[in-house]
């Protein structure tokens, strides 16, 4: 029972049932054996037998996802050592930076109207369940949900250090320009459809 829980064991042992003809080579093959351990240790009555018998008869079909986890997890430890969660460097936060009801439609709208099955504009699919929206009001929080997510790359480009890659509007020089250009071509994707 105890070699059921020890890696270097099951790795032995898997060399066993390759020297009978009972497995293959190969790192899957490894996988499989130490998930059938863990497999045979948590449903068995009589793991050492279950263990045996899933090996021979190469029954890996039984094998749960949460036994190939820790199958997975054992062998990466007994490579490479326990993990250990306070090696990483936290990662940059991200300040929290407030986005209005409107901004956040416009930035669901596209996921919700697509599963809804609507094929068409956006703002018609918008529209057709609130009258309320107008035109002005759709571009005006496109151009809030625009400055949301520059701020946001923005904030986490500070924080990771990272210098920008040839965007010329990052550093918040050219927003007007870029904003003009948006805006413009909003104006004439409307003017052609209409």
């Amino acid at each position: 029972m105890t070699d059921l829980g020890d890696v270097d064991r099951l790795l032995a042992l898997h060399q066993q049932a390759r020297a009978r003809g009972w497995l293959r080579g190969g790192e899957a093959e490894q996988l499989n054996v130490v998930a059938a351990a863990a497999h045979a240790r948590r449903v068995g009555q009589a793991p050492c037998r279950l263990f045996v018998a899933l090996l021979r008869d190469q029954r890996w079909e039984v094998i749960t996802q949460a036994d190939e986890d820790q199958a997975r997890r054992l062998l990466r430890e007994h490579a490479d050592g326990p993990y250990r969660w306070g090696a990483l460097a936290p990662a940059a936060a991200v300040p929290e930076m407030p986005l209005s009801d409107d901004a956040r439609l416009v930035l669901l709208a596209p996921q919700v109207l697509r599963q809804a099955g609507w094929r068409g504009e956006l703002f018609l699919g918008v529209k057709l369940q609130d009258p309320t929206w107008t035109r002005a009001r759709w571009e005006h929080a496109q151009a809030e949900l625009t400055r949301w997510r520059l701020q946001q790359a923005q904030a986490r480009r500070r924080g990771s250090g990272l210098e920008p890659l040839g965007a010329p509007w990052a550093d918040g020089e050219d927003t007007a320009v870029v904003f003009y250009m948006w805006r413009y071509a909003v104006r004439e994707a409307h003017n052609t459809l209409f």
